[in-house]
């Protein structure tokens, strides 16, 4: 399944995110696991917003809303890492290598290790 192409605003990824560390959460659960205080309906439009992008999903059990994200972390992951390949380095997946390892300081060993084995 292809994983929609849709721009996140800070909020939207942070609700992403606990809805990926949760599974599944009500409006109200992600209301308390924001950083800063957010209004409740606030919380519930970027749900909406986030459900007409096709990135989240709901359900109702016993008469609550249940939010999930539709796709798994590494499918939403890949799409993301897609879209900036494309949008900053004109597709080319080694420029972006490049940009990242150009950065190789602030790599611990094993990543190193890693990324040396994955070169071979």
């Amino acid at each position: 399944m292809r994983v929609p192409n849709a721009y996140l605003s800070k909020r939207e990824q942070q609700i992403l995110e606990a809805l990926y560390r949760h599974d599944r959460l009500t409006a109200n659960e992600v209301l308390e696991k924001m950083p800063k205080q957010v209004h409740n309906s606030t919380i519930r439009t970027q749900l909406r917003i986030l459900e007409k992008k096709g990135l989240v999903r709901h359900e109702v059990i016993l008469g609550k809303f249940y939010f999930a994200p539709v796709f798994d972390r590494d499918e939403a992951a890949e799409a993301a890492l897609a879209a900036i390949v494309n949008s900053f380095f004109k597709g080319s997946r080694g420029a972006a290598a490049v940009a990242l390892l150009s950065s190789a300081a602030k790599l611990s060993a094993d990543e190193k290790q890693t990324i040396a084995d994955l070169v071979r």
